[in-house]
Order: C-alpha cells, then sequence, then structure tokens
C-alpha cells in the first residue's frame, strides 16, 4: 500500500513568477518631436520558472495477473551507481534513465517503483511586451490610439511535457519497448510575436 502514495498528479514542487511593468522616463530636454517619439513607452515581462509535474513508470498490460481494472503494472527499481538520477533532464529521446528499472522477476511478482516516483522536465519562459498610448484629440478628448508588441517565450526555450504517452518501459512479456521514456510533446509554443 505504501507505494500507491505518492504526489498528485497536478503537484508542481516550486514555482518562481517575477513580473513587472515600467514607464519610461520622459525627455525633457530634447526637441518636441524627439518628445512626441521616446515618450510614453511602457515595458512589461514574466518571467516563470517551475518544477515538472510528476508521474509513474509503468508496465503495458497486466503483467502481474490481477485481472483488475488498471491495465498496467510498474516496473522494478533498480539500485546502484547507474541510478543515482533516475531521469536523464537533457535528453528527450531517454528522458527515463531506464538502468534504474527492470521488469518483475518472476513475471507475477508486483514491482516497486512507486506512484509519481518521477518528476517530468521544469519550465522556464520569458514573455515580453512594449507599448504606447497615443492621443487623438482630433477625435475625442479620450481617443488613444494604441501600439502594442507582446513577444512569448522571447529565449524560445523548448520546455518539454513528461513522457506520458511513452511511461511504459516494458511489454507483458518483459521486452523493453522502443519508445520507453521517449518526450514526443512539448509545454509551450516556440517563440510567438504579436
Amino acid at each position: 500500500r505504501h507505494l500507491n502514495r505518492g504526489p498528485s498528479d497536478f503537484n508542481t514542487g516550486r514555482v518562481g513568477v517575477i513580473d513587472g511593468l515600467w514607464e519610461l522616463p520622459k525627455l525633457k530636454s530634447a526637441p518636441v518631436a524627439a518628445q512626441a517619439l521616446a515618450n510614453g513607452w511602457e515595458m512589461g515581462g514574466i518571467f516563470t520558472v517551475s518544477d515538472g509535474l510528476p508521474f509513474t513508470p509503468l508496465i503495458s498490460g497486466d503483467a502481474a495477473g490481477e485481472n483488475s481494472s488498471g491495465s498496467y503494472d510498474v516496473p522494478s527499481r533498480v539500485v546502484g551507481p547507474a541510478c543515482t538520477h533516475l531521469t536523464n533532464p537533457g535528453n528527450p529521446g531517454q528522458y527515463i534513465n531506464l538502468a534504474c528499472y527492470s521488469f518483475p522477476s518472476p513475471a507475477n511478482l508486483l514491482g516497486n517503483a512507486g506512484r509519481n516516483s518521477l518528476v517530468g522536465p521544469g519550465l522556464a519562459e520569458l514573455d515580453y511586451s512594449v507599448k504606447r498610448s497615443f492621443p487623438l484629440h482630433f477625435i475625442s478628448e479620450a481617443a488613444r490610439l494604441q501600439f502594442r508588441a507582446e513577444m512569448f517565450n522571447l529565449a524560445n526555450h523548448t520546455n518539454f511535457e513528461p513522457p506520458l504517452p511513452n511511461n511504459k518501459l516494458y511489454n507483458t512479456k518483459g521486452a523493453l519497448l522502443a519508445t520507453a521514456g521517449v518526450i514526443t510533446s512539448t509545454a509551450t509554443t516556440s517563440r510567438q510575436i504579436q
């Protein structure tokens, strides 16, 4: 029963968000034309970093023969010098360290890998905006035209999802799956500018 205890599926260990809005200082001693172009600009940014989401390594199908409603089992954890880290953070082609897991022997033995014992890749993203409002007094006193440029994921940092479609490491016969631990999707888009 203790192996079924673990973090919730939506648990994010640490989250940090820094945001700010800055109105650029006004030019007062410049020519009127330069003041008209340079004054009134505002910049903003949001920087977000967080840990990844937890997930469970699995065996595809009912290898232990439990005939339960869940069509999966868990592998066994291997302890040793090759298993200081359960994941390979810089390797989306094999995010799960497969040397740290084995198919239970005999096959009807339940594995000891705990629920949500792995944590997916974290997230780091910087969003940035710059804007300025221009008064349109010839229309009315309150009329404004706003120029706005927004950039999402400005650093174009790739933020991967956990390998949830590929968290199955073995088939029911104990053969390692070719897609085991492969990350196939991203959590955020590439750089977007509008």
